[in-house]
């Protein structure tokens, strides 16, 4: 199956903050974001270098795992992509924003875990949708500064179809930049998904939300 539009509802919708989805201004050198406490300073050039090499692994990654679906299978395509999205995505700050103001009424441990079970998700929801080749590319497409950050497009090529993908990059206390929220088409889903995981948390518990989320990895091939 071609990862086109169905793409909307799957793998990286599930890992991201919602951002605004107003036009979308190109520009060929934004300026970094502030600098973290702790980080090293990095220009305009080094921040954009970086950005691209973190959003080009994970595109690469993408394709390949495609151009090899049926050789590897689900297994081994989650095996491939598992390391690669974990150091992609900044899953500590999405799994807070996630969960909001009930983020504190986690435990540690509890903290830990909720955000380990959603990276998993979004593992799994990368090697289910990722499942088919047939000439799909990713071309880079512009940047811009963005709030507390940097956005870069994407344009995804499959078959007849163009489908944008902005991502919105943030740069960690550590200095590296990583992948915090993913506008497919202008569409973010991610104020459904927080909505949806807190009314779990707020009914169920914390117990409550992490069984769903593991049975939608399973559902997705996990």
């Amino acid at each position: 199956m071609k990862p086109t539009m169905r793409f909307l509802n799957g793998a990286v919708l599930a890992a991201g903050l919602m951002v605004g989805t107003g036009a979308y201004a190109q520009s060929p050198a934004a300026a970094p974001a502030a600098t973290p406490a702790g980080a090293p300073p990095a220009t305009a050039d080094a921040a954009q270098a970086a950005i691209r090499q973190t959003v080009d692994r994970l595109q690469t990654t993408l394709v390949d795992v495609m151009r090899h679906a049926a050789t590897l299978g689900y297994k081994g395509r989650y095996k491939q992509l598992d390391p690669v999205v974990r150091g992609s995505f900044d899953f500590a700050l999405i799994t807070r924003i996630v969960m909001g103001a009930d983020w504190a009424k986690l435990s540690a441990d509890e903290q830990g875990r909720l955000q380990e079970a959603l990276t998993r998700l979004s593992v799994s929801m990368y090697a289910s949708e990722f499942d088919d080749y047939s000439g799909q590319k990713f071309t880079f497409d512009g940047a811009r500064a963005a709030a507390g950050g940097q956005l870069v497009r994407y344009i995804f090529q499959s078959g007849n179809d163009r489908i944008h993908f902005d991502y919105q990059m943030r740069r960690t206390a550590a200095g590296d930049w990583k992948i915090a929220n993913v506008i497919v088409d202008g569409v973010s889903d991610l104020a459904l998904k927080s909505g949806q995981y807190r009314s779990l948390f707020e009914k169920q518990g914390f117990k409550g939300l992490v069984s769903w989320i593991n049975q939608q990895i399973e559902k997705n091939g996990g």
